[in-house]
């Protein structure tokens, strides 16, 4: 099971942010153009890893011939090895 983040924010104080399933901030996101894409990529960021984990696992369990160093690293990356 993937961790629920949700992005949010007020345009009282101009605030963007994700919270986890707790309402716990995960990250405060930087006042810019594009601060709600920002925040929407990084609250979807726990369930593209689950996502990407599980397709790795499913080319391993089938040998299919598919190169996938570049989402190994990745998943390598997510988990800060």
């Amino acid at each position: 099971m993937t961790a629920k983040w949700t992005a949010g924010g007020s345009e009282k104080t101009t605030a963007v942010w994700v919270k986890d399933e707790n309402g716990k901030t995960v990250c405060n996101v930087a006042r810019c153009d594009d601060d709600w894409n920002r925040a929407s990529l990084i609250s979807a960021a726990p369930d593209l890893l689950a996502a990407l984990e599980s397709m790795i696992a499913k080319i391993d369990a089938d040998k299919l011939p598919i190169s996938c160093s570049i989402a190994r690293a990745a998943i390598a990356r997510a988990r800060g090895e």
